[in-house]
């Protein structure tokens, strides 16, 4: 990719953001996000990483009402397991086109192939770009 070149992720597919700690990870995968987020093209993100509330505070202190307002955060709060994550996941997606999923820091989802493949199966299903922060 060139420097001035832009990075649109592909729908359908699953992109994983990696990397140390500390390194910007979260922030250059919510920026990829943002320029590319519009009303006709909305994000959905689970933070694991931090509350609801954080992750929002830290969209509103970053971006533009225009492009606030195209994103929204489920709430993964200390506790929830893996099925109730799911279970919002599809539900959002089934009560509204989204054009991106991020699941920020997977490591703090239980981790298994069916979790592959369930990511995979909803990429396809419902043609959006899967972004995984680790």
């Amino acid at each position: 990719m060139k420097q001035n070149e832009e990075f649109i992720p592909r729908p359908g597919k699953i992109m994983l953001v990696g990397g140390r700690p500390g390194m910007g990870k979260s922030k250059t995968a919510f920026s990829i996000v943002a320029r590319n987020c519009s009303a006709a093209a909305k994000a959905l993100v689970v933070s694991l990483d931090h509350s609801k509330e954080i992750t929002e505070r830290e969209f509103t202190r970053r971006y533009t009402e225009s492009i606030l307002t195209a994103i929204k955060v489920i709430d993964s709060a200390e506790g929830i397991d893996t099925s109730e994550i799911i279970e919002a996941v599809e539900n959002e997606l089934k009560s509204e086109p989204y054009r991106y999923l991020v699941i920020d820091y997977i490591q703090l989802m239980p981790y298994d192939d069916e979790i592959l493949d369930w990511l995979s199966a909803i990429a396809k299903a419902y043609h959006i770009a899967v972004i995984l922060i680790s």
